[in-house]
């Protein structure tokens, strides 16, 4: 499991790392949702309101209370306005009431990419796409696949990217939804992208792995067709060509090494995976020296 979420923080640095060869783009690895919000609410009520596992329901309830809270922020200051914010106040309350620990755990975002007025928020996921509940429809996806003789359908990405981001867009739901008011409310000029970045452990990528290569690729090739002409005579398309293929291969070998990882800490101790690589304990002698 520790190498296994060691895969996911190398692909975070992976977007980290090529984001930076791109002037003008800033990043942040795993922005706190109340930054990339713009401070609109409190950290306090984003962990209220932004769950990691939110039902249709809790998602639905989510957007009446912003709706609430944006009435009572535009109340003039005085008892009413006082009261409709802690009636606003106590239905976040009760989203947490009577749900799980694993439930409790707020959202957070994996990228957040800026260039201008230009955003976008990215959340990395690694999905197996021949795991237990995956097989029997990845199967089913490749038949379709190798049968058909339409483009479209042969370029369907595998069964488990599309589960992987289906689940993500649930998950960012309510998030979306605020940054989409920002948007009309005058908060914000242009509303970002929020895009699941999945990719399986086999290098397949999906369409967010594209999507944030050429969102990089297109301001690297417009930063340098800006620029005067190199003295090494190299062409701006060449460099961002190879941009993409060091881009695509990048995610490859960390799902290479999230592999070959959780391969050799196999079946080894917590001490011997964590850190310091602790060697086995040895075997005490029958008299206990």
């Amino acid at each position: 499991m520790h190498d296994k979420h060691k895969g996911h923080t190398l692909l975070q640095y992976v977007v980290d790392r090529f984001a930076r060869m791109v002037p003008g783009v800033r990043c942040q690895v795993e922005p706190h949702t109340h930054d990339v919000l713009d401070g609109q609410y409190s950290e306090a009520d984003c962990r209220r309101l932004f769950r990691k596992y939110p039902s249709v329901a809790h998602s639905k309830t989510v957007k009446e209370i912003t709706d609430e809270l944006d009435k009572v922020r535009a109340m003039p200051t005085g008892e009413e306005r006082d009261a409709a914010a802690q009636a606003a106040n106590a239905r976040m309350e009760a989203l947490n009431t009577n749900i799980t620990e694993k439930d409790r755990k707020s959202v957070r975002l994996d990228v957040q990419l800026r260039h201008g007025s230009d955003e976008l928020l990215i959340d990395a996921t690694i999905t197996h796409s021949l795991s237990k509940s995956a097989r029997q429809a990845e199967c089913k996806r490749t038949l379709e696949r190798l049968q058909s003789g339409i483009a479209r359908v042969k370029d369907l990405p595998a069964r488990a990217i599309e589960t992987a981001r289906t689940k993500k867009q649930r998950t960012y739901g309510p998030l979306v939804y605020i940054l989409k008011k920002q948007v009309v409310d005058g908060r914000r000029s242009k509303e970002p992208i929020v895009e699941p970045m999945a990719v399986t452990t086999f290098g397949e990528m999906g369409p967010g792995c594209t999507l944030v290569q050429e969102w990089l690729a297109m301001r690297l090739k417009a930063h340098l067709l800006a620029q005067p002409a190199r003295p090494d005579g190299r062409d701006p398309a060449k460099i961002t060509g190879r941009f993409r293929a060091d881009f695509r291969l990048a995610i490859m070998m960390v799902c290479a090494r999230r592999a070959a990882a959780m391969q050799l800490g196999s079946g080894l101790p917590d001490a011997s995976i964590r850190g310091l690589r602790l060697p086995l304990p040895s075997t005490r002698d029958s008299d206990g020296s």
